[in-house]
């Protein structure tokens, strides 16, 4: 699914949480552009469904974020991989 919403992500602790877009996303993971750097792992919000985020990759701005705990809403909504 291209181009999906606007998403949040959230670094944990002291540190805001930060705009950033989803390029692509499925069910085991995202690609996403944030301007900000991240951390290895954070909270990604995409409306009201929450991931755990794993980042596998970086390229300046695009980061690959494989999900460790996926909401189940999202996954109902998402078509399935063939």
């Amino acid at each position: 699914m291209k181009s999906y919403a606007e998403a949040w992500a959230d670094p944990g602790g002291m540190d805001p949480a930060v705009p950033c877009r989803i390029i692509d996303i499925s069910r085991t993971g995202a690609k996403i552009e944030c301007a900000a750097t991240l951390p290895d792992e954070f909270m990604l919000h995409v409306g009201a469904n929450k991931f755990v985020g794993q980042v596998v990759w970086r390229r300046q701005q695009l980061l690959g974020v494989e999900f460790r705990l996926a909401s189940k809403a999202l996954k109902s909504t998402l078509p399935a991989r063939k």
